[in-house]
């Protein structure tokens, strides 16, 4: 009796193997999905721009009477955190330079920000140069723009 319980065992667990063999080769059913999605970005959840106080150095290579004249007034828009300005006046002589230095700011939560500077003058007498700090923002990092306005003739 005992080989034929061994035999009858043996019968059992082979039956149980082919069963959960069976059972796993149905269950292991690959899916196939076809269509089409879309995204539109939300404008609102990208918040990159100028943040803080613009600061400006004014170099003169001729000094009038021991006199800086020249003023230099640095703004951000308050409506478009994009966009900021900076307002030049009385340099005198070729060379006189001004340095306005801009903070910027990812506020994004998620989102990383790419960026780059386009400046733009009419008035051309004026060399104008952006240097930007970085041109690649984590989400709450900052860097700065740096932009260097000389006067190539003497008015």
């Amino acid at each position: 009796m005992t080989s034929t319980n061994k035999i009858i065992a043996t019968i059992i667990i082979v039956a149980v193997l082919v069963i959960g063999v069976g059972y796993a080769a149905i269950s292991n059913i690959t899916l196939n999905i076809s269509g089409n999605a879309s995204a539109v970005g939300n404008q609102a959840n990208f918040m990159v721009g100028f943040t803080g106080e613009p600061t400006t150095k004014i170099t003169k290579e001729v000094v009038p009477a021991g006199n800086i004249t020249a003023t230099a007034t640095a703004t951000i828009d308050q409506n478009d955190a994009t966009q900021a300005t900076i307002n030049v006046t009385n340099l005198t002589a070729k060379g006189d330079t001004v340095v306005a230095t801009y903070t910027i700011k990812n506020s994004s939560a998620d989102l990383a920000a790419e960026l780059s500077v386009k400046t733009t003058s009419t008035n051309t007498d004026y060399t104008i140069t952006p240097q930007l700090g970085k041109n690649y923002l984590k989400p709450d990092e900052v860097t700065t723009v740096t932009v260097t306005i000389v006067l190539e003739k003497t008015p």
